[in-house]
């Protein structure tokens, strides 16, 4: 038995609980006071910041390993257009940039996410409704104005590579024809593609449970600006942006499948040379 291997999962572990427990346990109405103090001081920047950190932390303690390659994510407050596989890519992308989510009325009173979602800038929509959703975009466009704003525009996830095009919502590209100032699309691909992608319908702790039972998880992330074309209609902009999001997630599925190729290698292949890929923790 490798006992040194042994410690370092179960520290691991520890972390995350110690995390898990900031983020439901007794310390959550102390650290929501404290953001909500910095916001009121207008001080979003290190209330972001404490956000984002605290993001990072469990990203590390879960033993997730980031491999981001592509545009450089802007310094202004952005829109990201993302595909949406699990839970963890809110942890992931929030641990990368501050930003806020925007999410279904349903994930504020879930565990887990619904605490994180509501320690950042979410936005929580009536999807049932029309007059919910014109209110999500409302208050989207508040929230851009300072911050930075991920949508996953299937409005939930999926084990696809691909985003559905059949769920595909288009109100994302108003707000980033009419509200940013810069938008970003991005490709999600895990590692452990089968095991790690979360369903709706899937039980969210036995999904965690068997999560934090792998040693390390790696997810692969492709990030191309999206070009503003005012010209064209909204509906050709909204396909765009979804042929978009297809070309980097596939892109990302390559790159993963081609490390684990290589991992089961018996020797060593050398590094392709110009690579823009970089691990981050």
């Amino acid at each position: 038995m490798n006992l040194p291997r042994i410690l370092g999962r179960l520290s691991q572990l520890a972390l995350i609980f110690i995390s898990l427990g900031l983020t439901l346990g007794f310390f959550l109405p102390l650290f929501h006071c404290v953001l909500r103090l910095l916001r009121q001081q207008r001080d979003d920047r290190r209330a972001d910041r404490i956000v984002q950190n605290h993001l990072r932390a469990m990203c590390r303690a879960m033993g997730l390993r980031i491999h981001l390659r592509g545009s450089v994510l802007p310094e202004i407050p952005f829109l990201m257009l993302a595909n949406h596989l699990s839970y963890i890519d809110i942890l992931a992308l929030g641990s990368l940039v501050p930003m806020g989510f925007m999410a279904k009325r349903e994930v504020r009173a879930w565990p887990i996410i619904g605490s994180l979602a509501r320690m950042g800038t979410a936005v929580f929509v009536e999807r049932e409704s029309v007059a919910g959703r014109v209110r999500g975009l409302r208050d989207s466009v508040k929230i851009l104005q300072k911050h930075s704003l991920c949508i996953f525009p299937e409005g939930t996830t999926t084990g696809r590579i691909r985003p559905d095009p059949k769920r595909w919502h288009r109100g994302n590209v108003f707000l980033s024809r009419h509200a940013a100032r810069a938008t970003v699309c991005v490709g999600l691909h895990y590692a452990n593609h089968a095991k790690l992608a979360w369903i709706d319908d899937q039980m969210l702790l036995p999904h965690l449970l068997k999560t934090l039972s792998y040693p390390r998880l790696d997810l692969y992330i492709e990030a191309q600006s999206l070009e503003s074309r005012p010209a064209l209609p909204l509906k050709e902009m909204s396909q765009l942006a979804h042929k978009t999001i297809c070309r980097l997630a596939d892109a990302a599925a390559e790159r993963a499948h081609y490390s684990a190729a290589i991992r089961y290698l018996p020797v060593r292949m050398p590094q392709q040379e110009g690579s823009l890929l970089r691990h981050l923790r």
